[in-house]
């Protein structure tokens, strides 16, 4: 994880990521049985399919970049401070 969190928040920000984590996984677990009842096999498979496909949306659409770049570069482009160039059309 520390290449995820930035070293002055790596302790709490690990331990909230895991808490989440694990508070997640018991909802999946226990709702599976109710939502699966409800909509059906191929139903909870589409389902997640959706979630997952959301997932990647995300992640491909709207995070950038990071391979090669310190924690510091990636978060200073989230928060604004370092602009990409921009190609003018002639």
């Amino acid at each position: 994880t520390a290449e995820i969190f930035p070293t002055r928040v790596l302790g709490s920000a690990s331990s909230i990521a895991t808490a989440i984590n694990w508070g997640t996984s018991f909802i999946v677990t226990k709702s599976f049985d109710p939502v699966q009842d409800a909509l059906g096999g191929e139903g909870i498979f589409f389902l997640f399919a959706m979630i997952c496909l959301g997932g990647f949306a995300f992640v491909h659409f709207l995070l950038p970049e990071t391979k090669g770049r310190t924690v510091d570069e990636v978060i200073a482009e989230l928060h604004g401070s370092e602009r990409t160039p921009r190609i003018r059309s002639a």
